[in-house]
């Protein structure tokens, strides 16, 4: 992928995926975007639950795209660089794609808060 629109994948629709932990608890995420990252795939999530959506996005990197029968293992970026990178892509190629009509996106984007 060269160039960030190859590297970033917009979700449409709202899919909700939902994660265990190692303890049984679940947490439920609407599925924002994939961005590839030096040939590593991340996924962006927003909580599903509207209470939490506050929280902003949270990146994870996926342990095992390449294994498309399996369920995701994920692991949160920690890294506040890499995920500052991540976020990056995401938002240049969004706003690229969201024309610059905040009239009428919901979207919590930084231009709107201009």
């Amino acid at each position: 992928m060269n160039n960030k629109e190859e590297q970033v994948e917009i979700f449409d629709s709202e899919e909700v995926i939902t994660f265990s932990d190692d303890e049984g608890n679940s947490y439920s995420y609407v599925q924002v975007a994939c961005v590839e990252h030096d040939g590593e795939f991340f996924v962006l999530l927003e909580p599903a639950d509207e209470a939490q959506a506050e929280e902003g996005l949270y990146i994870f990197k996926i342990l095992n795209y390449e294994n498309v029968d399996e369920d995701w293992e994920v692991e949160p970026v920690m890294d506040e660089k890499l995920a500052n990178v991540i976020y990056d892509k995401f938002i240049e190629v969004y706003e690229a794609q969201c024309g610059g009509n905040c009239a009428s996106c919901s979207a919590n984007c930084p231009s709107k808060e201009e």
